[in-house]
């Protein structure tokens, strides 16, 4: 999993912004310092929370960083769709002496906890899809804001050659959120498509008679099997 370019990234982003914060945040640093995490439960064991794990294990690891404390770390587990539920977790948390947070990356619980963090003065970095991304005293989001997204789109396609292509998605909730990157990939020649699990081997068909091959696809990383 160290191997992963993916998990590298993510590692390195975690373990700059953990060091960061904590350095700027608590002047006089106690022996211990107690970091929270929320994941959805469908991320348990998942490269985010792999990722985190291994920032945390580095920077105690590095003793020129934090010479004398250890950072521990708390982590839930949340229903993807309960933000009741996971504002009460963030909460014992914060009652249990957690003093920043990392995550959840799901939208909607993540707009909850970064309310709840802005209202407290806790430390919170997340990494989640933002449609509208506005500067936050307390939070730091790893996630690339939109309009860097859309732009790397266009100049991917652009590098590519594509002028016909098809762009399949499954709801608005992903990229198509997003008005630059619809401006960014509408073309007279570009065919926009809604789709869903049950209807990917139809759409394909269909995209197939029309002569096109060149394809975007944004979906669940684990339906991506259905496409080959």
């Amino acid at each position: 999993m160290k191997d992963n370019p993916y998990f590298d990234m993510r590692y390195r982003s975690i373990f700059l912004l953990i060091t960061v914060t904590v350095k700027l945040v608590f002047a006089a640093l106690p022996p211990i310092i107690r970091i929270g995490a929320v994941f959805t439960e469908d991320q348990k064991d998942s490269s985010s929370e792999l990722a985190f794990k291994y920032a945390v294990y580095r920077i105690n690891k590095d003793k020129i960083l934090l010479p004398n404390t250890t950072i521990v770390y708390d982590i839930q587990y949340v229903p993807k769709d309960d933000s009741f539920r996971t504002s009460k977790k963030v909460c014992r948390q914060l009652e249990s002496g957690v003093q920043a947070l990392f995550g959840p990356s799901d939208d909607a619980l993540g707009t909850h906890i970064q309310s709840i963090c802005e209202a407290l003065d806790v430390p919170h970095i997340e990494a989640r899809s933002d449609a509208e991304p506005v500067p936050k005293e307390f939070s730091i989001n790893l996630y690339p804001a939109p309009k860097y997204t859309a732009q790397a789109f266009h100049d991917l396609l652009n590098y590519l050659g594509w002028s016909r292509m098809a762009v399949l998605y499954e709801d608005e909730t992903g990229l198509f959120r997003r008005h630059d990157f619809v401006n960014a990939v509408s073309k007279p020649d570009v065919y926009i498509l809604q789709t869903s699990l049950a209807s990917y081997r139809e759409v394909l068909k269909d995209i197939k008679r029309k002569q096109i091959f060149n394809l975007v696809v944004d979906t669940n990383p684990t339906y991506i099997s259905n496409f080959f």
